[in-house]
């Protein structure tokens, strides 16, 4: 993502709603949502600054991340799964 530096384009689903803020560092987009995420390249691929200004936020917002926070929001999404999975 932002440490590749791209601008991503992502559902959201797992962790992506944690690291990707739609709008600022990436574009979230609804899941299953085929011309919502051709939208999104298509905009990423025909507004070069829009491009560019997430990418930038996206490798900031990476660059920013501890070991500490990669390991806690692995952990939440873990617990949230598991409490999902005994609920069924």
């Amino acid at each position: 993502m932002g440490r590749c530096g791209l601008a991503p384009v992502a559902t959201p689903v797992g962790v992506a709603p944690q690291v990707i803020r739609d709008g600022e560092t990436g574009a979230l987009v609804p899941v299953g949502d085929v011309d919502a995420q051709v939208a999104a390249l298509r905009r990423l691929a025909q507004d070069r600054a829009h491009l560019l200004g997430l990418r930038e936020a996206a490798q900031a917002a990476v660059r920013d991340m501890t070991w500490q926070d990669v390991a806690a929001r692995t952990r939440s999404l873990y617990e949230r799964l598991l409490h999902s999975r005994q609920h069924v």
